[in-house]
């Protein structure tokens, strides 16, 4: 269970914090499809996404 818990709080964090990029991005300017593959690059490098997938990125950018 708090397995679960974990893993679904993360998911969560990590989709609200996406999602705060973006919106940042966007207040930035227009957003093109090369400036969303920059987004998400400096993403994983961020250490608040650290072992999160890439796949799992483009999933939580595509949410948002």
């Amino acid at each position: 269970m708090k397995v679960e818990t974990d893993a679904t709080t993360r998911a969560d964090r990590n989709a609200a914090l996406v999602e705060v990029m973006l919106l940042a991005a966007m207040a930035d300017g227009q957003l093109t499809e090369s400036s969303i593959q920059v987004l998400l690059r400096r993403v994983l490098e961020r250490p608040e996404f650290d072992g999160t997938k890439p796949d799992e990125i483009s999933a939580l950018w595509r949410r948002a």
